[in-house]
């Protein structure tokens, strides 16, 4: 009768560490406001598009992917300011970007 008692007591504690390494933890919902140098491409965007970008699943991969990489990337805010001005710039061209009709 031990024996089983034993058993039992063992089994519970498995399930237990198991249990606890099943814990998965979303990030991608995290949310921040852009830099003002995106603004231009944010205005450009259908509302389709910018809810995908917001919502979407590679907006959920991006994010992983940043807390992944967090630590190994180097600091480039200049580079971040001239990307966001140039894609901004690019798609509030109307000869890049043509306005599409409902």
């Amino acid at each position: 009768m031990v024996d089983s008692i034993t058993y039992g007591l063992s089994s519970a504690k498995n399930e237990k560490i198991l249990t606890l390494s099943n814990i998965n933890l979303d990030f991608s919902i995290i949310r921040f406001v852009p830099p003002p140098e995106y603004n231009g491409l944010g205005l450009a965007l259908s509302p389709r598009r910018n809810k995908e970008a917001e919502d979407g699943s590679t907006h959920a991969v991006a994010w992983k992917l940043a807390l992944l990489l967090c630590y190994d990337l180097p600091d480039v805010p200049n580079l971040i300011e001239a990307y966001g001005k140039r894609a901004s710039e690019i798609a509030e061209n109307p000869a890049v970007n043509p306005r599409g009709t409902p």
